[in-house]
């Protein structure tokens, strides 16, 4: 399942099998996959994390990793690269 969780002492929670994906500076929450969640840890559903995602381009936007410009996702590049995200992770 896909989790939104936070750093335990700096590090990845044990729980968490495939983590650090869009990181929110905001409140230091990352997207990590589990299929062994502790006791009140809940799966976000795809709607829920796209939302967080465009919150998150909205104020910090994605920047283009081979651009010289510092070009940003636009949010239909945002939205295809969550969308084959989450298919590779469910």
């Amino acid at each position: 399942m896909i989790v939104v969780y936070e750093l335990e002492n700096n590090q990845k929670p044990s729980w968490i099998s495939d983590g650090g994906y869009y990181y929110d500076q905001d409140d230091q929450t990352i997207v990590g996959a589990t299929s062994n969640a502790p006791d009140g840890i809940l799966a976000i559903s795809k709607s829920d994390l796209l939302t967080r995602i465009l919150n998150i381009h909205s104020k910090y936007p994605y920047v283009k990793p081979d651009s010289v410009t510092d070009e940003s996702f636009s949010i239909s590049e945002v939205t295809n690269n969550f969308n084959l995200w989450w298919e590779s992770k469910t």
